[in-house]
């Protein structure tokens, strides 16, 4: 599961500078080398770890897209410029669909697209080393920005661990952040926004409460029990991009985005979410993306 930070991205809070900070940094570089197999700047990866990409875009992702989920497909890829983009997505319980989505251009086009995640995510062993090796990790607004201008892409959830435990029926659930529109006009990039329809049919969770939010709220670090996959249909709607202007304010841009991604879900996702009706969309042969 991805989770993005929760104090605006979490970029410059204290206790993620704090965790870098505790980080280890290797000493000795001749045991290490930069992430060229995933391009990723002033990043370093273990040698033992540079396989594990592939295997975990190429393996995981591509069998579970053949196996559970065989109707995947995306539709606006004439929207996606060339060069370096942010994308921004929903985050739903698992977001499966954003790793279908990167591995599939990854495969079809060669674009490397990296990720933002929590840095809490990386206490459930053997996740930060997956992760960080599938380009997965805990950049901050720095790193982020210099990703983008070295001209690969970047994805991010705003909603993050909230939005994922806690939101219903697709609601957006960003708040006031802006962290990732402060990144997109620091860096000068366009914005992707997209949707995937069903996904929050393909996997569930349970136990949405007062309790359980207020104590998600408390600590930062609580993900409730999921159940899934079922194999719904799932089809990903890239929307147009939303382009640099620096007359823009961040609050606005973020707003933007948001619209932009409450509209491709309006006009894509049938509401409330329904699971067998979203296994029996696989079998619909006149379906039509409009």
């Amino acid at each position: 599961m991805l989770a993005a930070g929760e104090e605006d991205l979490w970029m410059g809070s204290a206790a993620h500078q704090q965790h870098r900070q505790q980080q280890q940094v290797p000493t000795n570089k001749s045991a290490w080398i930069p992430a060229e197999t995933f391009s990723e700047p002033q990043c370093f990866l273990p040698i033992k770890d540079c396989n594990i990409s592939f295997i975990f875009q190429q393996n995981n992702i591509y069998l579970l897209h053949f196996i559970l989920f065989p109707g995947y497909e995306v539709f606006g890829m004439e929207h996606l410029p060339k060069g370096p983009v942010l994308i921004i997505f929903y985050h739903p319980v698992s977001t499966i669909d954003y790793f279908f989505l990167i591995a599939r251009l990854f495969k079809e086009t060669g674009r490397e697209c990296f990720s933002i995640c929590d840095h809490s995510i990386y206490r459930f062993p053997g996740w930060k080393t997956a992760l960080n090796a599938a380009g997965v990790k805990d950049f901050n607004k720095a790193e982020c920005v210099e990703i983008l201008k070295k001209g690969h892409s970047l994805g991010i959830p705003p909603g993050g661990a909230r939005e994922g435990n806690f939101s219903t029926d697709y609601n957006i659930m960003w708040g006031n952040r802006t962290g990732f529109a402060r990144i997109a006009l620091e860096a000068k990039v366009p914005i992707i926004p997209i949707f995937t329809q069903n996904i929050c049919e393909a996997y569930r969770n349970i136990g949405k409460s007062r309790l359980t939010r207020w104590f998600y709220e408390k600590t930062r670090f609580f993900y409730l029990p999921v159940y899934g996959p079922f194999p719904v249909k799932l089809r990903t709607y890239i929307g147009e991009p939303i382009p640099y202007d620096p007359n823009i304010t961040a609050a606005e841009l973020a707003e933007k985005t948001k619209t932009a991604i409450e509209n491709l879900r309006d006009k894509h996702q049938k509401r409330p979410g329904n699971i067998l009706r979203a296994i029996s969309e696989r079998f619909d042969k006149h379906y039509k993306a409009d």
